[in-house]
């Protein structure tokens, strides 16, 4: 049985606001980077868009990716 880790971004109105990962409780901001360079580097460390919500202004999307025993980035699988 597979097991996955979730994140999600937050943007602002236009997209190319300020945007926000939060992963296990914690926000790192990624000012000043493009949505489609952060994209990227997320799909280069396993995360897979998985839907997308808007609310008022701002705009979430979320992720998740496999936990894997082999990658010290990715939390232990017990199972």
């Amino acid at each position: 049985m597979s097991r996955f880790e979730y994140c999600y971004l937050t943007t602002g109105e236009s997209y190319e606001d300020m945007h926000t990962l939060k992963l296990k409780g914690q926000s790192t901001a990624l000012t000043g980077k493009l949505l489609s360079d952060v994209l990227d580097q997320l799909g280069k460390e396993g995360w897979e868009m998985v839907g997308f919500d808007s609310q008022e202004s701002e705009h979430f999307i979320f992720f998740k990716r496999e936990l894997r025993d082999n990658d010290g980035g990715y939390i232990r699988n017990k199972g």
